[in-house]
């Protein structure tokens, strides 16, 4: 029994997004703002990067 094709899409998005979200939390720990809230609000997810949207 085959996944359908939306499933899977979904799926992955989910997991890039999850990547996106956990690389950035990780990134402003580092820099001292250890804030999800603050991801979700002021991020971007571009490929395997998230681009903060207030410095573009």
């Amino acid at each position: 029994m085959k996944m359908p094709l939306t499933y899977t899409g979904a799926a992955l998005v989910g997991i890039l997004v999850g990547l996106c979200l956990t690389g950035t939390i990780v990134f402003l720990q580092r820099i001292g703002k250890p804030s999800v809230r603050e991801v979700e609000t002021n991020c971007e997810c571009k490929q395997w990067v998230c681009v903060p949207r207030a410095e573009r």
